[in-house]
């Protein structure tokens, strides 16, 4: 909606203030445009614009984009998650105030989605306005006479027409996190197969029981026809800032192995696993 120019620049000192509140980051970036929060996962820069695009069109957005309601996918127990709004505080005769605003910019607070969620979310990102409806069952066979019952013929969702500028932005700077960003370790050295992806971390608990989730999405090889590429969406759940837990390094394996088997173990190696040779 052109709110804040891309060339826009904010300062990570490795927090940001607001009142008496100190809003951290996970560290210090000094100066940040959206493509280099994007790569460098910097809170600040989201902290700064969240407060300018304002929590309507945060859950506006969020809620076109597939969260805050059930993916339909054939799973009993699906559940919806939650995007919190303005709306829902005042349903609840709370008030909503603007750290309310930054915490959820960047997911936390009482943000909860599903793995599902996000496999469809970055299907959209990767297909430029569209997803599928996830499905796990592909037709239905009688065990009996083996002739098909039931087929399931794709379901096309049209969800965001963003323009393809905005994509072709996303789509840049999600495969610089996969170069130079959070991911560049993951996903280094994995032939000339262009992944894009981003990385996450979902706190849980507070004060000294706070635990940490590692998440990763990614899509690619984003140079080839979108009939060729895949989506994922992993979660490590208690990774609490171990290396070999990250979803990144599962993330970067997975879409490699896809494409060439021996690079699996390549990335594993890379990545620190100890693996044998015997895995392949």
């Amino acid at each position: 909606e052109n709110i804040v120019p891309l060339s826009k620049t904010y300062f990570c000192n490795g927090s940001y203030r607001l009142n008496n509140e100190r809003f951290g980051c996970w560290s210090v970036h000094g100066s940040e445009n959206l493509y280099d929060a994007i790569t460098n996962s910097c809170d600040v820069y989201f902290y700064n614009t969240s407060l300018l695009i304002t929590i309507e069109r945060i859950s506006q957005y969020a809620n076109k984009l597939g969260f805050n309601k059930i993916t339909g996918v054939d799973l009993p127990y699906e559940r919806p998650g939650l995007i919190p709004s303005r709306q829902l505080y005042k349903e609840r005769g709370l008030n909503w105030w603007d750290g309310n605003t930054l915490i959820t910019s960047i997911g936390q607070g009482e943000v909860t989605v599903t793995l599902m969620q996000l496999a469809s979310y970055i299907s959209v990102i990767a297909n430029k306005g569209y997803n599928y409806k996830p499905r796990l069952v592909n037709k239905i066979i009688d065990p009996v006479t083996g002739e098909t019952v039931k087929t399931f013929k794709p379901e096309k969702n049209i969800i965001a027409d963003f323009g393809q500028d905005s994509f072709n932005f996303i789509h840049g700077a999600m495969r610089n996190v996969c170069v130079n960003g959070t991911g560049g370790r993951a996903f280094y050295g994995i032939r000339n197969v262009q992944f894009a992806g981003k990385t996450g971390t979902a706190e849980v608990g507070i004060g000294a029981k706070k635990q940490t989730h590692s998440l990763f999405v990614g899509f690619g090889p984003i140079d080839k026809p979108i009939e060729e590429q895949i989506a994922v969406a992993i979660i490590v759940e208690f990774e609490n800032g171990s290396h070999l837990k990250y979803a990144g390094n599962l993330g970067a394996m997975i879409m490699s192995a896809y494409y060439y088997k021996e690079d699996f173990i390549n990335s594993a190696k890379r990545c620190g696993y100890p693996v044998k040779e015997s895995y392949n």
